[in-house]
């Protein structure tokens, strides 16, 4: 598709992730419950928690077939251990592996 010179094609930023399943947020949810975090900052709901994996960065809209289908790949189960709390800039409160 052509493009006029100078525009650019609208992109999204990805990223590879884990999302926890509705029990395992309720489990996450009852432990985060007693920590104590900077008063600034609210709590990100239950729905958004996910470990990320890679950051992918921008991607052209039209590309993202393409990705998505390079990164359908098998993988074995496996187990992760979140257990190193840590807070980042800005007050994000996170567990690190």
């Amino acid at each position: 598709m052509a493009r006029p010179v100078g525009m650019r094609p609208a992109t999204l930023r990805l990223f590879l992730a884990l999302w926890p399943d509705a029990a395992l947020r309720r489990r996450i949810a009852a432990h985060a419950g007693a920590w104590t975090l900077p008063s600034a900052r609210g709590r990100m709901s239950p729905e958004d928690w996910h470990v990320t994996l890679r950051y992918i960065g921008g991607v052209a809209v039209d590309r993202i077939p393409e990705v998505a289908d390079a990164l359908a790949v098998r993988c074995v189960p496996f187990e992760l251990l979140l257990d190193r709390p840590r807070l980042w800039p800005r007050g994000l409160a996170v567990v690190e592996a």
